[in-house]
């Protein structure tokens, strides 16, 4: 049976000489090379792997910070790591972050086949144990939300996300790491308490009960992590204190939302490296299109997210714009979600002014927030009732329609109706002049009433003539000229015989 290897090696130059080697021997097989962390995370997520070769320069951060992440996350895999030298405390270390071997270079074929295959049998073995289920996430579902550039409403989103979950009856919590001007606090007029701040000494190794006394807990179940009061403190928190705290959070809840701001430094790129999803937030116009593309470019440089693994949204929408969500998604880099954020201020007001996000009016902008939660998968169970309530909408809708359809289909044939009576009594009075006309000099009464009368009212008229007078009688039609109904309208004219 062959090892399915993942080779993690950012450097062109040993990538070559992994590959050459993998070549000779049949038993060994590189599905996949990865170029950067999101790529090493993706290819597990997809594809089946026994053993990962992890070169120590894949990333900006520790490698064996990456492989304990990369360990605890995908299980079934076991991993190998490529350094340049192996010191008696590099291989402790390796062992305390899960890696099953190290190998340095220069490689040698019978090195890599002897590290490979041994790894290869712990994780088939591991695999079989896990009964063939796919590895999961240890801890909550994280996502990262991060605005393109100010005042596009990233915290706004991040706050209804969370809020959403809560509600949703899951156990959640909102981190604002907008680390120097984190906006949380205002808009739940939450008032000065514990923080972030309170953390930043036992970060590295934070226990549940310290978190828990720096959380606030807001009414709808909703845990909240506060960003420092003072900006100053933010220099504080760096890439190391950054991966503790939000390992903590993360082991801690079913959902974690996090608010990045549109700052990026050591400890908001550790945050959008180990979320699971990352969401930037961007508005209809081309300096925020612009924005998030640059933002998505500088993850991508830092190696802590590819654009193909980031989502956006498009916040504000409006069909006013001159940049529609079709535009939107071709100059964005990174996939567009089909759930828009309509431009409503006038719903948000009152939440923003009382201090109370959920206080939103019924309309537009409230649907568009949940159907975003949906989308995202935090209220999954909400989709079915959903709907259904939109299949039943649909076919009200459908009744109302064929309802309002026979009337006005009613109307329209009534209003007809009249049109033919009144014109059927125009007919019957002109032919009654024209017969009087005719009587009066000495001609034939009848065929001058009749001559200008249309041949669908002709047949069913009579002309009489008396002592100097005329009268006509004329069926009126009923819907079609020609199909007449059981009454008829009748016209007299006078006139005097002037031959006699």
């Amino acid at each position: 049976m062959s090892v399915r290897i993942l080779l993690a090696v950012a450097d062109p130059d040993l990538a070559g000489e992994v590959t050459d080697l993998a070549r000779e021997d049949p038993d060994l097989e590189i599905v996949q090379a990865a170029v950067d962390v999101g790529a090493v995370s993706a290819a597990l997520g997809r594809e089946a792997i026994d053993v990962v070769l992890l070169h120590e320069g894949i990333a900006p951060l520790p490698v064996m910070e990456l492989a304990r992440d990369l360990t605890t996350s995908f299980p079934n895999a076991a991993f190998v790591l490529l350094v340049e030298e192996a010191p008696p405390e590099l291989l402790r270390s390796a062992i305390q972050a899960g890696a099953r071997d190290v190998v340095t270079r220069p490689l040698s074929l019978d090195e890599l086949r002897t590290s490979v295959n041994s790894a290869a049998d712990l994780a088939r073995a591991t695999q079989t144990k896990l009964e063939g289920e796919s590895a999961e996430r240890v801890g909550g579902a994280t996502i990262a939300v991060a605005g393109a550039k100010g005042g596009v409403g990233a915290t706004t989103l991040a706050t209804h996300l969370a809020l959403s979950s809560a509600q949703a009856g899951r156990s959640t919590c909102l981190v604002d790491f907008d680390l120097q001007a984190g906006d949380v606090r205002g808009i739940f007029d939450i008032p000065q308490g514990r923080s972030l701040t309170d953390l930043i000494d036992v970060a590295a190794e934070v226990s549940g009960a310290q978190l828990m006394e720096a959380l606030y807990r807001h009414e709808s179940g909703l845990s909240i992590l506060l960003s420092p009061e003072d900006g100053e403190s933010a220099e504080e928190i760096g890439a190391e204190r950054a991966r503790g705290l939000m390992g903590a959070v993360k082991f801690a809840f079913e959902v974690v939302v996090i608010d990045l701001g549109t700052v990026v430094n050591d400890a908001t790129a550790v945050a959008v490296e180990l979320a699971d999803e990352a969401l930037v937030v961007t508005t209809p116009d081309v300096p925020a299109l612009r924005a998030a593309n640059r933002l998505l470019m500088l993850w991508k440089r830092l190696q802590v997210r590819d654009e193909q693994n980031t989502l956006t949204v498009l916040n504000r929408a409006s069909r006013r714009s001159e940049v529609q969500p079709d535009l939107a998604r071709r100059i964005l880099l990174a996939p567009l979600l089909d759930t828009t954020v309509p431009a409503d201020f006038r719903a948000l007001e009152a939440a923003v002014n009382t201090g109370v996000p959920a206080r939103l009016a019924d309309g537009a902008l409230r649907s568009a927030l949940a159907d975003l939660a949906v989308e995202m998968g935090l209220v999954e169970e909400q989709r079915q009732g959903r709907r259904s309530l939109l299949r039943s909408e649909a076919g009200q809708v459908t009744a109302e329609l064929v309802g309002m359809t026979a009337l006005i289909t009613t109307v329209l044939l009534l209003l007809w109706q009249i049109a033919l009576v009144g014109y059927t009594f125009v007919l019957a009075d002109h032919a009654a002049r024209e017969g009087a006309r005719a009587m009066a000099v000495g001609e034939e009464a009848e065929a001058a009433a009749l001559a200008d009368v249309p041949g669908a009212w002709r047949d069913d008229t009579e002309v009489r003539t008396g002592d100097e007078r005329v009268e006509v009688r004329m069926d009126v039609p009923v819907v079609v000229p020609g199909l007449s109904a059981p009454f008829a309208l009748r016209a007299r004219e006078g006139t005097v015989d002037e031959d006699g």
